[in-house]
């Protein structure tokens, strides 16, 4: 008898020590099955892997820098050419228009010293004191190099900033030239300045009298390294290898590049045409993103725009990343992943091999389970005979599904409040101390600045009022995830409800009714959320009525209990399909907020064991009604 219970229990071992080593390798391969679809996704499935994700995440972010970087050459385009409008219409420039050209003919046909007159009051007497003038324009505005004004019959410039360029023709010019065709202010393509130096942009405008008659051609000289360069900076947005390229309409360079061409030279602007094919997409009139090789025969990821400069004339713009640091990372994952991918397969045969004939059946049915869990089929379950490990086995298998199933939807909540928890920690503290900064900067400006006229005091107020805004957003945030337990208290809620409104701040075109009981309405709850609760309320109820109507607030004990506080605004109401969608996080239908302040009292009333109703009909306002269970042995006669 003690050797057959001595085999019997040599066999057990032997079979626990298989079905440890098999089910050891089978975790082993889901792993690295999941290992691998977590990189390269699923074939004909939604969900493509990291690599595909990080693909796109990478084009998202060059897809906004090249909008933002389009958004920014365009603006700072269309401030020069109101800046240049502006100078066109300088009256006195205008006025003295006639002494101008006098200067001229005499710096040209005598020395400068020769020209110089004696200056008077009121307009330009002598070739310096123009010559100030127009270099104080050059100081003002900061992106000019050059401002002159040409004749429009002949195209010979009548006075310079710079004495070299009075006399010279510009007739030819293709900027001056289609200035005076359609009589409108117009923008150049960027070419080489009359000294062939530097690249340039030319804004031109006309200069009219009184009379409404063309006197001239401005014309204003913009340097493209001294100020365009500066806004193509990507800086660490985009690796080490981000760079931001600009080309004119035939994929000439237009900014200087970050490395050097294949030759091992440094490519010139104007002289270097970038035959990539997002630089050519872009400046053909093509917005886009697209996986190729750059003017070095690099592979990169990048995302082009077209920048509309004139009817006839546009620029390209390509933002763009060697793809070997995209996916650097990634890449070292997978390497590594692929070498405990090939040791374990290796182990895995060999092993299998070993233990196949005894217990392939029984592994072969809890490896289709796992597989069928893996594809996320929760209603599987393993058939269980006898009494064997196997079958014990099997019942484990049974109970950890049902506890997956249990778990799973308890798990995604908590994965949701963890994410929003650490979203609202990191606006905390990268926001919060910026905005304190601001708002105590435009308190001291505007200390400093009484005196200062009435728009400046108002931007002051609008910066005051924005930063408010959003750190209530941020506060909305945090209350939202670090909601404690109510610490309960007895609570007179007429005084709660009282506190609530005179610390909200309820301008003074809102009239407030209170409909409150004589006696005190005492509840078990903790003041300081129901304090917040209502606050979020009358917050709300204000904004709905644009800070002009009638806010009533109501206290009554219901005869089941309860005891109800409403809060009932003149607002536009609530339609009927959002009713109940009120309370949900992040919804909101104004224009300013994050939707937090509901769902937040939803939440505090909830954990005192309450309810909360929204009651409206369009046009007529809504009513926010708040329901606790009341402290009826507590309450007691004022």
């Amino acid at each position: 008898m003690t050797n057959i219970v001595h085999a019997i229990k040599e066999k057990l071992g032997t079979f626990t020590t298989k079905l440890v080593i098999t089910f050891s390798l089978f975790i082993i391969l889901i792993i690295l099955i999941l290992e691998l679809v977590q990189f390269f996704g699923v074939p004909f499935m939604a969900f493509k892997g990291r690599w595909e994700e990080q693909r796109q995440e990478i084009f998202k972010n060059m897809e906004f820098i090249a909008d933002l970087k389009r958004t920014q050459l365009i603006n700072w385009l269309e401030d020069i050419r109101e800046d240049v409008n502006i100078i066109a219409r300088d009256r006195f420039i205008v006025s003295n228009m006639d002494l101008l050209r006098g200067i001229t003919d005499e710096f040209t046909s005598n020395s400068p010293e020769q020209a110089k007159l004696s200056p008077q009051s009121g307009d330009i007497r002598n070739g310096k004191a123009a010559r100030d003038y127009f270099n104080m324009i050059i100081s003002t505005y900061g992106h000019f190099r050059n401002v002159y004004v040409a004749d429009p019959e002949t195209g010979t410039i009548i006075f310079s900033s710079a004495p070299s360029y009075v006399g010279i023709d510009v007739s030819e010019e293709h900027y001056f030239k289609k200035t005076i065709e359609t009589l409108t202010a117009h923008t150049s393509d960027v070419i080489l300045t009359r000294q062939g130096e530097s690249p340039a942009v030319y804004f031109t405008d006309i200069m009219r009298d009184q009379e409404n008659k063309v006197i001239a051609v401005l014309v204003v000289e913009v340097l493209v390294d001294k100020f365009i360069q500066s806004m193509l900076l990507t800086g660490e947005a985009l690796g080490e290898s981000g760079e931001t390229v600009l080309v004119n309409q035939d994929s000439y360079l237009l900014s200087s590049l970050k490395y050097l061409l294949p030759d091992g030279n440094n490519a010139i602007p104007l002289s270097f045409q970038v035959e990539s094919l997002p630089a050519t997409l872009a400046a053909s009139g093509t917005d886009g993103i697209i996986e190729t090789s750059d003017y070095r025969d690099v592979p990169v990821l990048a995302a082009f725009r077209h920048i509309r400069i004139e009817n006839d004339l546009g620029w390209g713009l390509v933002v763009k990343m060697d793809r070997a640091e995209t996916f650097a990372h990634l890449q070292s994952a997978l390497w590594r992943t692929s070498i405990i991918a090939l040791g374990s397969m290796i182990i895995s045969v060999m092993l299998t091999l070993f233990i196949a004939r005894t217990i392939t059946g029984p592994i072969r049915v809890l490896s289709r389970g796992a597989e069928a869990i893996a594809d996320g089929d929760l209603s599987i379950q393993i058939p269980v005979a006898g009494s064997t490990e196997i079958a014990t086995a099997a019942k484990t298998f049974n109970t950890m599904v049902n506890r997956i199933k249990d778990a799973q939807e308890e798990m995604t909540r908590q994965e949701r409040l963890a994410t929003l928890g650490q979203f609202s920690g990191s606006v905390s503290h990268e926001l919060r101390n910026p905005l304190g900064v601001i708002d105590s900067s435009a308190y001291y400006l505007k200390m400093k600045l009484k005196d200062a006229d009435k728009k400046v005091q108002q931007h002051l107020d609008r910066i005051q009022s924005s930063v408010g805004s959003a750190t209530a957003i941020i506060e909305s945030l945090l209350n939202l995830t670090r909601m404690k337990e109510p610490q309960l208290a007895e609570i007179d809620l007429i005084a709660v409800t009282r506190d609530a409104i005179a610390t909200s701040k309820v301008p003074s075109t809102v009239n407030v009714v209170r409909n409150f009981p004589k006696q005190e309405v005492l509840v078990i709850a903790d003041g300081e959320q129901l304090r917040m609760a209502f606050k979020n309320v009358v917050k709300n109820a204000l904004e709905a009525m644009d800070g002009r109507g009638t806010l009533t607030v109501a206290v009554q004990s219901t005869n089941d209990g309860h005891v109800e506080v409403s809060f009932a605004d003149t607002g536009p109401g609530i339609a009927a399909e959002n009713l109940e969608r009120v309370f949900e996080p992040l919804f909101t239908t104004k224009a300013t907020g994050i939707g937090f302040g509901l769902s937040i009292t939803k939440m505090l009333i909830n954990k005192h064991g309450g309810t909360v109703e929204a009651e409206s009909e369009p046009g007529k306002g809504a009513t926010i009604v708040l329901r606790l269970p009341l402290h009826i042995e507590a309450r007691k006669e004022a």
